[in-house]
């Protein structure tokens, strides 16, 4: 009941009195548990959807080239990132000069979590055309997710431990196999680094289906939660909070 008027309160600070008023007179005292749940989801949705509305405008670095290159002084200034590859054939791009090098690799596509700013220098190994694409991770998340392949998702609400069902068909991939890791991307609790926790890490082949539950567990004092998902293109999933 506590974190339910928590999250009362939450909507009370975004939206106009008389329209508070409405929604709390919804009838959500008389309301069971999988209702309540589901308003919880909601109004967390909500407040991020509005979050990205006020959200201003941010920068994207974009590059493109045709096989092996070393680019110089590529600047990001935001974190965390989500990195993008597209190419053809099989293709390393490797940032150096940071605290630590990161090497993403992929044959056709990837998108993966990255959290350093700074001036990098990118190692490109490749045998054709490739892109690569650094964007902030933004507010506007919501839950239930599903998609096909590696993904990065933006912010979304975790006012409260979560169950959520993640399911995985891999009839799409053209891989043999494939690891399916879904992680929850947050900062630790008393520093300001980005941690990336496991919840999945399940190895599929041809004609694997996979489904589990997991709980999507809050920080204290954190605010800014994304999913991340690394598989090989193709596969089919989906994340569903669980009612």
């Amino acid at each position: 009941m506590k974190k339910l008027l928590a999250l009362c309160l939450a909507l009370l600070s975004l939206v106009s009195a008389a329209a508070s008023a409405e929604v709390l007179a919804d009838g959500w005292q008389d309301a069971g548990l999988e209702a309540l749940q589901q308003a919880q989801q909601d109004i967390a949705n909500r407040i991020s959807e509005l979050r990205a509305a006020s959200a201003p405008a941010a920068d994207r670095v974009e590059l493109s080239g045709s096989g092996t290159s070393i680019l110089t002084d590529v600047a990001i200034d935001f974190s965390p990132a989500r990195v993008i590859i597209e190419c053809e054939g099989e293709t390393s791009v490797a940032f150096t000069g940071g605290d630590y090098d990161y090497t993403f690799s992929a044959s056709s596509y990837e998108q993966a979590f990255f959290d350093q700013t700074g001036a990098f220098d990118l190692l490109i190994e490749s045998t054709g055309p490739w892109a690569v694409t650094v964007e902030p991770i933004a507010d506007g998340g919501a839950l239930p997710m599903e998609g096909a392949g590696p993904f990065v998702s933006d912010f979304f609400e975790l006012p409260a431990p979560m169950i959520v069902t993640i399911t995985s068909d891999v009839e799409g991939m053209d891989a043999l196999l494939t690891n399916l890791i879904v992680a929850l991307c947050h900062q630790y609790e008393n520093i300001e680094s980005w941690q990336q926790e496991s919840l999945t890490n399940e190895l599929l082949s041809g004609g694997d289906t996979f489904s589990a539950d997991v709980i999507l567990q809050p920080v204290d004092g954190r605010t800014q939660y994304c999913l991340s998902v690394k598989c090989e293109p193709g596969v089919a999933w989906s994340i569903t909070p669980k009612g």
